[in-house]
C-alpha cells in the first residue's frame, strides 16, 4: 500500500496552487514616478510662488502707524501677529493675552514665532516694512514645501492615475484663500505644513500594521501641528481613527489595540502637554479657549450683532457658508475686498460641474477607480469634517466667515475637489476640470493683483 501524503487527498499533484484572483486593493499601490510628468509639480510650485510673491510685496501694510488707508486694506491680523513677535523679541518671553486689541493673537502656540523669531530680529533691524515683508516671503516658502506634501499624498491617492493627482496638487496649491494667507504675516502657513506632515503620517499608519515606534511619531507630529495653531485639534481624534483602522486591517487584540492609542496619546501630550499645562495655569483650561471667547467678543462682531438686525439662527448660517464660499475664492484686505460678481459665480459654476460629476458617479457605480485604500481617504475626509465642525463652533461665537481657516486641510481639499472629474475611461475630464480651476483661480489673483478689489459687496446678503 502506497503512502499519501498526510492532508492531500489521492491523485492530487504536488504542483502549487495558482494564487486565487482577488478585487481587494494592494495596500500601497506603486507611485509609477514614470507616468507622473516631471515638469507638474515645478511648474505648479512655479506658478504659486511668482503669484505668492506678488502678493507678499503688493498687500499693504499695516504698520501701526494709524493710516486709516491700510488699516483695513492689510491681511486679516496680521498686524496682531506682529505684535506677538515685537513684545516677542523685545522681551524674550512669551506675551500674555490679555486685550482684544493690540495683541489678541497671544492665545497662539509659540512655535511659528519661536521659529521665525531670529529672521524677524534681523529683518527689523532694516525696518518694520522689512520684518513684515520677511515674514510674508517665509510664509510663501512654507507654503511651497506643503505643495511637495500634498504631492505626496496625492500621488499615494491616484497612483493608478498620474493626471489626478496633478491636478489635485494644483487645486491645493493654488485656491486663491490659501495663496492670500501664505503671502502674509500668520501662522496659517505654518499650521498647514504642520497638519499635513501629521496627516500624511496617520494616512501610511493605515496601510500596514503600525509599530508603535510609528503610532507614537505620528502622535509627536500631531503635537507639532498643536504648537503651531489650536485648529490642528481634530488631527487627535483622526489619529485616533487612524490607530483603530491600522489595528482592524492587522486584527490587532483590543488590548493591544488600547495600548497604541495610548502610545499616540502620549505623543501628543509629550509635545503639547507642557503648553497645555501653562495655559491651564494662566487662562483655566489647555487652549485658552474660555478666556479668548471672552476677550475676542468684547469688540468683535458675534451672531447677536446679526440677530439684533433682524437675521434668524439659519439666515446667520447661511451668511457664514455664503460668504465663506466667496471668499475661497478670493476676498482680500481684512475680508472686506471684493472682486467683481461675475468672477464668483464663474466660481460657483465650476463647484455645481463637480458636485454634478460627483452625484453621476455615485448614481452610475461605475468600476472603482483603485484608488488608495478606503481607510486613508476616510482619515482625511474625516479631518475636513472635524475642522468644519470646529469651524462652525467658532462661528458661533463669532462671525468669522473666511476660508483660510481651512488651511490645515488643504490636502482634503485638493483630492475631493479633484476626484469627481476622474471618470473612468474619461481621462480628459480631470484636465479639463483641472485646467479651469487654475483659470479661475489665477485671474482671481491677478486681478487682486491689478487693483480690481472694491469695497462694493458683489451680492446682497441680508435676512
Amino acid at each position: 500500500m502506497s503512502k499519501r501524503r498526510k492532508g492531500k487527498p489521492e491523485g492530487q499533484d504536488d504542483r502549487p496552487s495558482p494564487r486565487p484572483q482577488t478585487d481587494a486593493a494592494p495596500a500601497e499601490a506603486p507611485e509609477g514616478p514614470a507616468r507622473t510628468p516631471r515638469w507638474a509639480l515645478p511648474a505648479i510650485i512655479g506658478v504659486y510662488v511668482a503669484l505668492g510673491v506678488g502678493l507678499a510685496f503688493m498687500q499693504p501694510m499695516d504698520l501701526g502707524d494709524g493710516e486709516r488707508a491700510t488699516m483695513r486694506l492689510s491681511p486679516p491680523d496680521e498686524s496682531a501677529h506682529v505684535v506677538y513677535f515685537e513684545e516677542l523679541t523685545t522681551t524674550w518671553r512669551l506675551p500674555l493675552f490679555t486685550s482684544g486689541t493690540g495683541n489678541y493673537e497671544a492665545h497662539q502656540p509659540p512655535l511659528y514665532y519661536l521659529a521665525l523669531a531670529p529672521l524677524y530680529l534681523a529683518a527689523a533691524g532694516v525696518g518694520k516694512a522689512a520684518a513684515v515683508l520677511a515674514l510674508r516671503l517665509a510664509g510663501v516658502a512654507l507654503g511651497a514645501v506643503s505643495i511637495v506634501l500634498v504631492w505626496r499624498l496625492a500621488l499615494l491617492a491616484f497612483a493608478a492615475q498620474p493626471l489626478p493627482a496633478v491636478v489635485a496638487t494644483a487645486i491645493a496649491a493654488l485656491w486663491p484663500a490659501r495663496l492670500l494667507a501664505c503671502a502674509s504675516a500668520g501662522n496659517d502657513p505654518a499650521a498647514e505644513l504642520t497638519s499635513l506632515l501629521a496627516l500624511l503620517a496617520l494616512c501610511r499608519l493605515t496601510q500596514t500594521r503600525a509599530a508603535r515606534r510609528d503610532v507614537f511619531v505620528a502622535g509627536l507630529l500631531v503635537g507639532v501641528a498643536m504648537l503651531v495653531k489650536s485648529s490642528a485639534l481634530p488631527l487627535v481624534l483622526a489619529g485616533l481613527a487612524a490607530v483603530y483602522l491600522s489595528g482592524r486591517r492587522a486584527r490587532t487584540p483590543d488590548r493591544e489595540l488600547l495600548l497604541a492609542f495610548a502610545v499616540f496619546l502620549a505623543g501628543v501630550a509629550l509635545l503639547f502637554g507642557p503648553w497645555g499645562v501653562r495655559n491651564t495655569v494662566l487662562y483655566g483650561d489647555p487652549l485658552a479657549a474660555a478666556a479668548f471667547e471672552r476677550i475676542f467678543s468684547q469688540d468683535r462682531a458675534t451672531p447677536a450683532y446679526f440677530l439684533q438686525r433682524g437675521f434668524s439662527g439659519l439666515q446667520y448660517y447661511e451668511l457664514v457658508l455664503w460668504q465663506t464660499a466667496l471668499s475661497f475664492w478670493g476676498v482680500p484686505g481684512q475680508a472686506n475686498l471684493w472682486l467683481p460678481g461675475g468672477y464668483y459665480l464663474l466660481g460657483g459654476a465650476w463647484w455645481a460641474m463637480a458636485f454634478g460629476l460627483a452625484m453621476a458617479k455615485l448614481l452610475a457605480r461605475p468600476a472603482p477607480l483603485r484608488p488608495w485604500p478606503g481607510a486613508a481617504w476616510a482619515v482625511i475626509a474625516l479631518h475636513l469634517v472635524l475642522l468644519a465642525a470646529m469651524f462652525l463652533r467658532f462661528n458661533a461665537v463669532f462671525y468669522q466667515a473666511q476660508a483660510r481657516y481651512f488651511m490645515p486641510a488643504t490636502a482634503a481639499i485638493g483630492l475631493l475637489l479633484a476626484r469627481p472629474w476622474t471618470w473612468p475611461r474619461r481621462g480628459e475630464l480631470v484636465a479639463i476640470g483641472g485646467g479651469l480651476f487654475c483659470l479661475l483661480a489665477v485671474a482671481g489673483v491677478l486681478m487682486i493683483l491689478g487693483g480690481l478689489a472694491t469695497r462694493a459687496v458683489p451680492f446682497f446678503s441680508g435676512p
